[in-house]
């Protein structure tokens, strides 16, 4: 049962869960650096710095911020899925999937710097 129904998902669907899976492991995993390479990807664009971060929060803060990005995998193969329907071209689809996935690092890393969502 559970075969078929991964078998009827889109590729690009299976790709968007398996690497949901991953970068959700990776960021536990990784100790944080999944979370500091992913915030240079938008540091330019950010109000606060990294820097920002204090004391304890500073680990647990990075190691979220990777866990919670890894949820962008989800929301992006959700976009491909429509705007592949709405007969975008194939590489309009593509780079708004990885639209959503910056925008989201942009959105978490925002977030946690400004509103200390991890104490």
């Amino acid at each position: 049962m559970a075969a078929s129904i991964w078998q009827s998902l889109s590729r690009n669907a299976r790709f968007s869960i398996l690497a949901f899976l991953a970068a959700a492991a990776l960021s536990i995993f990784s100790m944080g650096a999944l979370g500091y390479a992913i915030y240079y990807l938008v540091a330019p664009f950010l109000n606060k710095s990294i820097d920002s971060l204090q004391g304890g929060s500073t680990w647990p803060t990075v190691i979220f911020a990777g866990m919670c990005w890894s949820v962008s995998f989800l929301l992006a193969g959700v976009s491909y899925h429509y705007t592949s329907k709405w007969k975008f071209p194939s590489v309009a689809s593509k780079v708004i999937y990885g639209f959503v996935l910056w925008l989201w690092i942009l959105i978490v890393w925002y977030l946690l710097l400004n509103f200390k969502i991890v104490q």
